[in-house]
């Protein structure tokens, strides 16, 4: 059996293609759970869930929360969790939808790998429309294992790509014993923050000790302004959150004793989640620029890893050496102001690609 967690909050949009791609799937329907978890929806998202539910009363299980997430400490995956059944364990979000034979393609080689934490896989980027944009590999079909055997190979793969950090909770299918054997969930009560995503995969790249890649685009992920994840283009502080989710990660591995032999792993990964993925948003497409946050994180960066270029995952990256050439000058708005000149200048001349810098 897999679980599929969703979580909805005025999806109707989209909402019932993701549904439907669950449905639909190749596996069987009795194969397949949905969790889904509303977070006070005020459109029409509830009238539909409802009608799924009415529709598939054997297959989903509805959790209508009353208060949104935002005034509450739990987080609604975590609240998921608990109703959780199946042996695998897949989170979809409510605008994105999988292809026909997703589960069924992942299921069959999680029971064939059966020592398996987690299997990630493809990723179809697409806009509002659902057109492609882009995709994360090349989708032959090619699949790869790898044992974590102990924290030098851990460091190598992070180099290599293979353990790509805190990124996408969605892009894996996972073995629901591994996330409860490591008490692996997302950052909720005191840690509360969004992008809680980057939390509950960084706790994975922690812990897994065997993994699958699988070359297959098997989900489709629909990127467009407008989402809340995607609302850069704008002064709000959206961004901010993945700031503090970074700060989240890095409390919850000094909580359970990682920085004791993975120091070089978590501040690896704190570094992607609190600067590597906002520094030069903030920098170059906020106008104007937020030098209060600017000058928050370069003091957080102080308390915990200043000299990136000593860590020996990050000083093999040359995205993060940029950051590291900049973390040593105090970051005040005069030198800030003459960076964001000089960085555009450099993109505009084709220098330095805005992929590089997360933009």
């Amino acid at each position: 059996m897999v679980s599929v967690i969703i979580c909805t909050y005025n999806g109707e949009k989209y909402l019932r293609q993701c549904l439907d791609s669950v449905i639909n799937q190749s596996v069987g329907l009795e194969n397949v759970e949905m969790i889904i978890v509303d977070d006070a929806s005020t459109d029409s998202t509830v009238e539909i869930l409802k009608e799924y539910e009415s529709r598939y009363t054997e297959n989903i299980c509805l959790i209508l929360r009353e208060v949104n997430s935002t005034k509450t400490p739990e987080h609604n995956v975590n609240v998921a969790m608990e109703y959780v059944s199946g042996e695998y364990i897949l989170v979809l979000d409510q605008d994105d939808w999988y292809e026909q034979d997703a589960v069924e393609t992942l299921l069959k080689l999680m029971q064939e790998h059966p020592g398996l934490d987690y299997i990630e896989y493809g990723i179809r980027y697409v806009d509002a429309d659902g057109r492609q944009t882009a995709s994360s590999c090349r989708g032959e079909g090619g699949f790869w294992i790898y044992e974590v055997e102990n924290e030098e190979v851990r460091n190598d793969y992070a180099k290599r790509g293979i353990l790509p950090g805190a990124t996408f909770a969605w892009s894996k299918i996972y073995r629901k014993k591994f996330l409860e054997d490591n008490q692996i969930h997302y950052n909720d009560g005191e840690l509360r923050t969004g992008f809680s995503d980057n939390f509950f995969s960084g706790l994975v790249t922690m812990y897994c000790k065997r993994i699958g890649v699988l070359d297959r685009l098997l989900i489709n992920y629909r990127k467009y302004v407008g989402s809340w994840s995607h609302d850069s283009v704008v002064n709000s502080k959206t961004q901010f959150e993945r700031c503090r989710a970074g700060i989240a990660f890095y409390t919850e591995c000094e909580r359970r004793g990682i920085l004791d032999n993975q120091r070089d792993m978590a501040e690896y990964i704190f570094v992607r989640i609190f600067l590597l993925k906002t520094f030069w948003k903030f920098l170059l497409k906020y106008d104007p620029i937020p030098f209060d946050i600017l000058d928050f994180m370069q003091k957080e960066m102080e308390k915990r890893c200043l000299k990136i270029e000593e860590n020996p995952i990050m000083k093999e990256r040359v995205d993060m050496m940029l950051l590291s050439v900049a973390m040593g000058t105090e970051w005040t708005p005069e030198f800030l102001l003459e960076l964001r000149k000089g960085m555009i200048v450099q993109i505009n001349e084709g220098k330095i690609s805005p992929a590089l810098l997360f933009l």
